[in-house]
């Protein structure tokens, strides 16, 4: 009987190392936290105000953050740090000010740069009433032409929107050039990648930034070259792609599939870097590119004597996931059986059985 005993302590042994083993992936797959930025104004009696309490707490994971406001790009009244959290945290931000407290909660989204809780506080508000709930506003805008190239007029429309319908300011930045306005003309005189800031804020002082990155093209030749240099052109051996794949918001999106066709030939393969970028070298000629990010997919046909640059806009929304592999099926099994060898060491036998 003692050598069955310490037959089945050993098999109880046995049984926590293979289950410490299977379940060492499962525990490694969970993401860890990133960091979400959280910032925002408070006002007192209509007036920023430095030197009050912010406690910024993810509910989720219990992180807590201690804070204070201060001056911020010549602004009173900010404050600003950042807690880990994933998507679908809620983030509370309690301002503490002359014995009373005043709670806000926003859910990350992680495509956000920064989360914006602001405050507006009447010092007459007494200890058994709370500040009235406002709903910030959100930034957003568009502009005309979709693939704008250099020296052609491009149009920038705000499309903000607003719960309480309270927008009283709108700010841009454009290539380091300032404007109001709910639109906005700009000319750019050179080719690259701009990004447009645009800043709004409703009457309670609640702020909202969306950024987007804007690719100029350069101008196409003129009509007037001349039939030398137009064969010098077409004549260069090999020229090059720079292939850009980004999300709606401008954002480059890594690890795309880039695939360059001619005459339904598959000629060359490509994946994007972390910038978004594909660079290939191909003949001048005409071309079926197809890129590919997560399921969706886009086919463009064009021709190309020199150089160029084309740029893909794909919804970030649906990154590819990767299907990981159910454990569980392996793990649940084993634990079976090692509960039905333990019960037939000590002499017992299942129910089942």
């Amino acid at each position: 009987m003692r050598e069955l005993s310490t037959l089945g302590d050993s098999m109880k042994k046995i049984t926590l190392i293979i289950l410490s083993i299977l379940l060492i992936p499962i525990i490694r797959a969970a993401p860890p936290p990133m960091p979400v930025g959280i910032a925002g104004m408070v006002t007192i009696d209509g007036v920023p105000t430095n030197g009050v309490e912010v406690v910024v707490q993810n509910l989720n994971t219990g992180e807590s953050i201690q804070t204070y406001t201060r001056q911020a790009q010549s602004e009173d009244g900010w404050y600003v740090c950042a807690v880990g959290g994933k998507d679908g945290d809620t983030i509370r931000a309690t301002v503490n000010y002359n014995g009373q407290s005043y709670s806000r909660e926003i859910t990350v989204d992680l495509n956000r740069t920064t989360h914006y809780i602001n405050f507006t506080i009447s010092s007459h508000t007494s200890s058994s009433s709370s500040p009235r709930e406002y709903s910030p506003p959100s930034a957003n805008f568009i502009w005309s032409p979709d693939h704008p190239k250099v020296n052609e007029i491009v149009t920038f429309v705000d499309m903000s929107s607003d719960p309480d319908g309270d927008i009283v300011s709108t700010y841009w930045e454009i290539a380091g050039h300032n404007f109001t306005g709910h639109g906005v003309q700009y000319t750019f005189p050179e080719p690259g990648n701009f990004t447009i800031s645009l800043v709004v804020m409703d009457a309670k002082g609640y702020i909202d930034i969306c950024q987007k990155t804007v690719y100029v093209a350069p101008s196409e030749p003129s009509s007037s070259v001349n039939e030398t240099s137009t064969s010098n052109q077409t004549e260069k051996t090999n020229i090059t792609l720079f292939i850009e794949v980004k999300d709606k918001n401008g954002n480059p999106l890594p690890h795309a599939k880039v695939e360059i066709y001619q005459n339904n030939t598959l000629v060359q393969t490509a994946y994007t870097n972390e910038n978004g970028t594909a660079v290939v070298e191909i003949r001048p000629g005409s071309y079926k590119i197809k890129t590919s990010y997560a399921s969706q997919i886009e086919t463009k046909r064009m021709s190309f004597v020199n150089d160029g640059r084309v740029t893909f806009l794909f919804s970030h929304e649906e990154q590819t996931k990767t299907k990981s592999f159910n454990w569980w099926w392996i793990v649940i099994p084993l634990v079976i059986i090692a509960i039905v060898v333990v019960l037939i060491l000590r002499g017992r036998r299942p129910w089942w059985m």
